[in-house]
């Protein structure tokens, strides 16, 4: 009998160190990442200047543009007069093809533009923004006519983060009620965020 007890406690052991080694788990590790970019960076070029690298992340820091908009009427009322560029340069818009604002993003997403005017415009005066989009990353992409008042106001829509530009014009009306004279109409905030 103590054979087969100690036959039968070898093959229990023996079993049962089998069983260890194959019950045994390995492990091991890797850290993942997630990277979503977030880069909404832009240049914006006046016409007839050079562009200007938007880095601001503010309104109050805002990256002002190396040119100046003014709208020029000849009489009042006056409908669709073009926005011409002043200060450093001076051209005038003629059309989406020539436009007062260029929007090419310079950073890793596709951006949405808006713009907005500091204070609210005097009754006399009507601004539109319209255009269209260049590249040819431009699928899905475009731009907005719309009238721009003293909330933002989206403009260009999915422009790609390469081979894609966004082609603003920008038009006003002026009524019979406008004072003679160059009137101030404030500051012109363009604002990007990812599409």
């Amino acid at each position: 009998m103590k054979k087969t007890q100690t036959t039968f406690v070898f093959v229990v052991l023996t079993l049962s160190i089998i069983a260890t080694s194959v019950k045994a788990d390995n492990y091991g590790k890797s850290t993942v990442y997630v990277n979503i970019p977030s880069d909404t960076s832009f240049t914006l070029t006046v016409l007839g200047c050079s562009g200007s690298n938007i880095i601001g992340t503010t309104e109050g820091g805002a990256t002002s543009t190396t040119g100046d908009i003014s709208f020029n009427a000849t009489t009042t009322p006056e409908n669709n007069i073009n926005a011409q560029s002043v200060g450093a340069c001076t051209q005038l818009q003629s059309g989406a093809t020539n436009p007062i604002y260029q929007y090419d993003p310079t950073g890793n997403v596709p951006l949405n533009f808006s713009l907005r005017f500091e204070n609210a415009l005097p009754a006399w005066i009507t601004v539109r923004a319209g255009g269209v989009t260049y590249g040819a990353s431009c699928s899905g992409a475009g731009v907005n006519t719309v009238q721009i008042i003293n909330t933002y106001t989206t403009v260009a829509y999915n422009i790609a983060q390469a081979n894609c530009i966004a082609n603003v014009t920008l038009t006003a009306d002026v009524t019979a009620g406008a004072s003679a004279g160059i009137t101030s109409l404030g500051s012109l905030y363009s604002r990007s965020q990812k599409a």
